[in-house]
């Protein structure tokens, strides 16, 4: 699960971005979807992230003050036909990932992860 995704991370969605004119034209329907990260365990580089994901994908809708388990693939990073799934219904996943990494308590937006 973890090892084929470019970003995997536990995060609050916060805004919702539907897919600009130059996108529909290029035959994308999707929308952007930023998420503020509470734990990641990789392709995280910031607190703040978008995801995209494509409206007829098998993923679930991302709504604005919901929590998720994100699996991010592909340079874009889309949601596409992954393990995205509600918090609530990560358990499995999270004991099978671990603890995973968070950003420090006065993390701003922009912060970096810390090294380690």
């Amino acid at each position: 699960m973890e090892r084929h995704s470019a970003a995997v991370f536990v995060g609050q969605a916060i805004e919702v971005t539907e897919q600009t004119e130059a996108e529909r034209q290029k035959n994308y329907y999707g929308v952007g979807v930023k998420f503020r990260v509470e734990r990641y365990w990789k392709g995280v580089k910031t607190q703040e992230i978008v995801v995209h994901t494509r409206f007829w994908c098998c993923h679930p809708a991302l709504n604005p003050g919901k929590r998720y388990l994100v699996y991010a693939i592909g340079k874009k990073l889309e949601t596409g036909c992954t393990r995205t799934v509600p918090i609530e219904r990560a358990e499995e996943d999270l004991r099978v990932l671990g603890q995973g990494k968070s950003f420090e308590p006065s993390a701003t937006n922009t912060q970096k992860p810390p090294s380690n």
